[in-house]
């Protein structure tokens, strides 16, 4: 069932707009009249009506929303499959230009779903000392000419990065405090 029902908008007063349901089709011919200015030979209170008008809207865009939600099923993500179709919904939405308040809601949401993934699996291979030392020099934009004057030997350096040589205590004590980092990542 489709009515026509009245969105307030302060610039340019109360515009009719289409709603899929109405919940309660007196309120919806109440605001009709608000809107009209008609309220059976009574005077109208216009902070009253703005503020039917704007529960109205709030009602239509929760509707909305819930909508949404019950159509696309969100959840956190936990795979990469996932993960890339949450990034092209996201895309999606965010190129449409004329987007709704419901879809500028469930935007928020998917990001902070991708988010959280993002959070959770940009993670450092801990269970190998040498691939955690290149990805924070990464990182940090640290030259192996640098970790050479770093760990005191170019030599030293070159092989500890080819996994030829193992870290020091004094190297990985080293690298810790350079890194900010605990000693555990290189043991």
């Amino acid at each position: 069932m489709r009515a026509n029902c009245y969105r307030f908008d302060a610039a340019h007063g109360a515009k009719p707009v289409q709603r899929r349901r109405v919940i309660d089709s007196n309120l919806c011919a109440n605001v009709e009249r608000v809107a009209k200015g008609q309220s059976a030979g009574k005077a109208i209170d216009k902070n009253a009506s703005i503020l039917l008008l704007e529960r109205l809207e709030e009602m239509t865009v929760a509707d909305a929303y819930k909508e949404i939600l019950m159509r696309e099923l969100p959840h956190a993500i936990h795979s990469e499959a996932e993960y890339e179709e949450y990034l092209q919904c996201a895309k999606e939405l965010i190129d449409r230009r004329d987007r709704s308040e419901a879809e500028d809601r469930y935007l928020e949401l998917v990001s902070i779903l991708i988010e959280r993934f993002e959070d959770e699996d940009d993670t450092i291979d801990a269970a190998d000392p040498i691939v955690a030392l290149k990805e924070l020099m990464a990182v940090n934009g640290v030259t192996q000419a640098e970790l050479s004057k770093l760990l005191g030997s170019s030599g030293n350096t070159s092989e500890i990065l080819a996994s030829k040589r193992s870290l020091s205590k004094a190297h990985i004590k080293t690298l810790a405090e350079r890194f900010n980092v605990s000693p555990a990542l290189f043991v």
